[in-house]
């Protein structure tokens, strides 16, 4: 989608922030999880490393909520 010009009518739902929404969502996968230094060679390797990093992603998240500590505080399970 583009930006609609001066002379066009507004039209539709204003979408910024569920695509601020999205956009934190994909750093979060890029950046916390590594996704781009993923080094997997085929899909299916890829596929598992993903699904390993989610799962402890979600680990964290959990541990995180049972010690009542912020859910995405995660620098202390990073390396």
């Amino acid at each position: 989608m583009r930006p609609r010009r001066k002379y066009e009518p507004g039209r539709g739902p204003h979408l910024a922030p569920i695509r601020q929404r999205i956009e934190s969502i994909f750093w979060s996968a890029k950046d916390i999880l590594a996704l781009e230094r993923h080094r997997a060679r085929t899909f299916r390797n890829l596929r598992v490393r993903l699904c390993a990093r989610f799962a402890a992603l979600a680990a964290a998240v959990a541990l995180n909520h049972r010690l009542g500590r912020p859910s995405r505080s995660l620098a202390c399970y990073a390396a």
